[in-house]
């Protein structure tokens, strides 16, 4: 029964703890917690009040190119596979790999004793039946009033006409075959046919040399292909561009002249050379649906090399009164591109904008801005909407021009 009253005690006892540890050690919790929320809310505040500083630019209306940006392979107008015409050996080599040659100079000297015997044989066979031309004609001379006299039949008479008109039919023989061997002499000197440049010259004095085979068509050990020579002067870049844009490109075709086409480098930063469109493909690529285009280049510079990838932005005239930002000032967000504006109480406003290209460091917005207004161009990623901000000024250049429209920046020098 002791034991029982203990146990009792013992319960009430643990009861009234927990609901002593319950109303009061709760209490304590609830204080602390309102001083931290009262803390941070007083360094919230704080920080709500304190400006960011910000670069700004002002919004601009003005003429801007309206171009379309796209990567191209420079192309050679020409290029030609130089091969030997008749089969001969290499005597000498007149150029070098790498020159630079004029359509006309002297490439290589192939052995010319066979074709200069070929064309001393013609000639002495054209002299014979000239002699026997000769001598035939003046029998029909001599025969022709003898006939009229019966001192020479008909019959006669006939045979020498014949035999003349045989002669001169093997003197004409003898000079086409005179003319063909002079023509192989000629081939033992072969020539540049296009001003170029050369590549690697793939044969040496002494080699032996196949009539018109190429390295696809060889089956044989002797050198086909001699060196390639590939026109420098102008040259040509091939791109494609989306089928949106022919509409735009054919009715600067129909100008006073061609769209202009500047060529960058890959970096899209420098630019190469100015040249201008010259080929407008006759079929859209269905698969693509890009149009091919071709524009031609002076190169003097030899600045474009066959087989090279750069940038080109084709020019398709100017748009007035077009608003500009800054590339840099655009951010992307979830329902895309916004800006953000310095009001003029000091704060920022997070303002949605419609981008309708870019062009270089310079974004043109279809709306969203207006003439005038400043966007920041640097902090934006400390700002939301409301922020009071500070204008400051910066020792950055502005961003290189580029030819797909993405800013550069460039440290100052």
């Amino acid at each position: 029964m002791k034991r029982s009253v203990l146990g009792v005690v013992a319960v009430l006892g643990i009861a009234v703890a927990a609901v002593a540890w319950q109303r009061f050690g709760n209490a304590d919790a609830i204080e602390r917690s309102g001083k931290a929320a009262e803390a941070t809310g007083q360094s919230g505040a704080k920080n709500a009040g304190r400006s960011i500083p910000v670069v700004t630019a002002a919004v601009e209306q003005k003429p801007v190119a309206t171009t379309i940006s796209a990567i191209g392979a420079v192309e050679p107008i020409s290029t030609v596979l130089v091969t030997s015409r008749i089969d001969s050996q290499v005597m000498q080599v007149h150029v070098a790999d790498g020159q630079t040659v004029q359509a006309g100079d002297l490439l290589f000297t192939l052995d010319d004793k066979p074709p200069k015997a070929a064309v001393a044989l013609a000639q002495a066979n054209l002299a014979k039946d000239q002699a026997d031309r000769d001598q035939t004609a003046m029998d029909v001379e001599r025969d022709k009033p003898l006939v009229k006299t019966g001192a020479v039949s008909q019959q006669a008479y006939d045979l020498a006409i014949a035999a003349a008109k045989r002669s001169e039919a093997s003197v004409a023989a003898d000079q086409a075959n005179l003319d063909q061997a002079q023509l192989t002499l000629s081939y033992t000197q072969i020539r540049a046919p296009i001003t170029g440049r050369l590549g690697v010259v793939s044969v040496t004095a002494g080699n032996l040399v196949k009539a018109n085979t190429t390295n696809s068509n060889a089956s044989s050990g002797a050198v086909t292909s001699l060196v390639t020579i590939t026109e420098m002067t102008p040259i040509r870049i091939a791109f494609t561009v989306p089928e949106r844009s022919l509409d735009a490109i054919r009715s600067a075709m129909t100008g006073p002249t061609p769209p202009t086409v500047e060529a960058f480098d890959s970096d899209g930063q420098r630019r190469i050379a100015s040249g201008q469109l010259s080929f407008i493909d006759s079929t859209v690529d269905t698969k693509s649906g890009t149009i091919p285009l071709k524009a031609t280049f002076d190169n003097a510079a030899f600045a474009l090399w066959p087989g090279q990838f750069v940038r080109v932005a084709l020019q398709l005239g100017t748009q007035d009164n077009a608003i500009t930002v800054p590339t840099v000032a655009l951010q992307a967000g979830q329902d895309g591109a916004f800006v953000f504006v310095a009001r003029p109480d000091g704060t920022a406003e997070m303002r949605p904008v419609t981008v309708a290209r870019t062009v270089g460091d310079t974004a043109v917005v279809a709306q969203g801005v207006k003439p005038g207004e400043k966007v920041v161009t640097e902090g934006q990623l400390r700002l939301m909407q409301g922020s009071r901000i500070t204008e400051k000024t910066t020792g950055t250049a502005p961003a290189a021009p580029r030819a797909d429209g993405v800013a550069s920046a460039v440290s100052p020098t």
